[in-house]
């Protein structure tokens, strides 16, 4: 997010990439296809964070729009990663318009199941995990000496972290 000399946060573009979140769903429900969001749509500004692996790592000030889903079964899981990624593909387009050089400032949570997400950028096809890897190759060169001398053994990964620290 933008911050002017004021300090006045500039959050158009939060507003935007919130409300097509919104407009995709009422969009696929007045087709009666229901993405199984199981929460509130939520939207949160807040301070970036000196944290190398933080989602908001370098930023002044961040954006974090979530959209839950209990991935409870199969059906479930494929309506929502199928309106995830349609939905992450109108962001990247939304986010292009605002400041096209920073795009790779996108970024998803950690913790979240976010693997089976595509996404289109450029006329590309992007998986999450590819983009976390591309957009954010410096921090994980980083951090992956450090997790060489501390976890040599890989003992503290999973399936998730591996497919994204793997060298």
């Amino acid at each position: 997010l933008q911050v002017d000399d004021d300090g006045n946060i500039d959050t158009s573009i939060a507003n935007r990439l919130f409300q097509a979140a919104i407009e995709l769903y009422q969009s696929k429900a007045e087709k009666g296809v229901y993405p199984y969001v199981s929460a509130p749509i939520l939207l949160r500004v807040k301070k970036g964070s000196e944290c190398k692996l933080s989602p908001t790592y370098g930023m002044k000030y961040a954006c974090i729009i979530e959209i839950a889903c209990d991935l409870v079964s199969d059906v479930i899981v494929d309506g929502f990663y199928e309106y995830a990624s349609e939905l992450c593909t109108r962001w990247f387009q939304i986010y292009q318009q605002y400041d096209a050089q920073s795009v790779t400032l996108i970024k998803t949570h950690w913790a979240k199941n976010f693997s089976a997400v595509n996404f289109e950028l450029d006329g590309k096809q992007w998986n999450w995990i590819d983009w976390i890897k591309h957009s954010r190759s410096k921090e994980i060169q980083q951090f992956n000496q450090l997790r060489r001398k501390m976890d040599p053994d890989n003992t503290f990964t999973n399936n998730m972290l591996s497919q994204i620290f793997t060298e």
